[in-house]
């Protein structure tokens, strides 16, 4: 960060610091997540993110596209390639004929579970290292950013809101 001047608090470092760092890290986990968990079930992160959210509810594509930060037309090719090998399935809505909810199907529930066992392992022997306090602690601060990041991108009504001059990457 350039000082103009100001003496920078630890904090100030920090909190330039977190944001190069989520994208790492974020990046990190896309990559790692889709080689080594993912790539021997044919799946990549973004596939198990929208099976993992039907494991609790059906919901309409534009719900997932919102949770998942995610185009329509990305969350569409996901949503494809997820039902061509029969694991989820879109149904009509019983409250908007309008609209179509995506569902987890019994061969989605049964991967889901087969994948979660096998994320579970591999995340054990990657973090057993790390701290169960510190892994708390990230959790938390995590759930913490996340929820005043989309609370703020909800209301934000300055005149550049949804727009951006970077197109953000959809995997």
């Amino acid at each position: 960060m350039v000082n103009h001047g100001e003496q920078l608090t630890d904090r100030d470092d920090l909190l330039v610091a977190v944001p190069p760092l989520l994208i790492v890290a974020g990046n990190l986990t896309t990559k790692g997540g889709n080689r080594f968990i993912f790539a021997p079930y044919r799946l990549t992160l973004h596939h198990y993110a929208i099976l993992h959210h039907l494991s609790g509810c059906s919901c309409k594509m534009m719900d997932l596209r919102e949770v998942m930060f995610n185009s329509a037309a990305n969350i569409t090719q996901h949503v494809d390639a997820l039902e061509e090998r029969g694991w989820v399935r879109r149904v009509p809505s019983p409250e908007d004929r309008r609209s179509t909810l995506v569902e987890l199907t019994d061969k989605g529930r049964n991967q889901l579970e087969v994948v979660d066992r096998h994320y579970l392992e591999q995340m054990r022997g990657y973090l057993k290292d790390v701290d169960t306090d510190l892994l708390k602690l990230v959790a938390e601060f995590l759930e913490q950013f996340i929820e005043h990041t989309v609370g703020m991108l909800e209301n934000d009504d300055s005149p550049t809101a949804g727009k951006s001059s970077v197109t953000p990457s959809d995997e």
